[in-house]
């Protein structure tokens, strides 16, 4: 009594042994043949079955143009409050909104160093650009003026830098 080979039964056995080789791939070339379709009925099948009536135009994304670099604020490893430094840039960063831009706006762009998670430094990024934007308005600078609070986390390392500089703020003067 045959037990068989594993996974194949002692049916396939018997038919694979009876059979000619060339039987066989002649059947396998059938059964593929089938599959496939021609080259015409594959792309008609592709096509989108209803048309596009209309374009839909993507809103404006306003573009900023930058006038000044105004002033880069550091930070101590793993920190985001602002400190005695930090507090001198900024509180002249908030004159020079009330006297010599009063029409400007202020882009704000925190970053990290290389050490750390992706994920942790992003959220670290996000709140060191935040406190910036908490003082500034604190100081009497109109939230509305601060149009962008953005965080890179370590994605824009200065590599000519070291680690304490690029654990920066960024303040950045833009057109209306």
């Amino acid at each position: 009594m045959y037990d068989g080979i594993k996974g194949i039964s002692s049916s396939a056995l018997y038919f694979a042994m009876k059979v000619p080789a060339v039987a066989l791939a002649a059947a396998a070339i059938i059964a593929t043949t089938a599959v496939v379709k021609d080259k015409k009925e594959v792309i008609e099948e592709l096509k989108p079955k209803t048309e596009i009536s209309e374009t839909v135009k993507a809103p404006a994304i306003p573009v900023f143009k930058v006038v000044a670099l105004d002033g880069i604020i550091l930070f101590d490893f793993d920190k985001f409050n602002i400190d005695a430094v930090a507090k001198e840039i900024l509180d002249k960063i908030a004159v020079q909104m009330c006297t010599t831009h009063p029409n400007k706006l202020l882009i704000l762009e925190g970053h990290t160093d290389k050490f750390g998670s992706n994920k942790y430094n992003q959220v670290l990024s996000e709140n060191r650009a935040s406190s910036a934007k908490a003082y500034l308005i604190k100081l009497g600078v109109p939230a509305d003026r601060i149009i962008s609070v953005k965080g890179f986390g370590k994605t824009l390392l200065l590599p000519k830098m070291t680690h304490h500089q690029n654990r920066r703020v960024i303040l950045l003067f833009v057109d209306k």
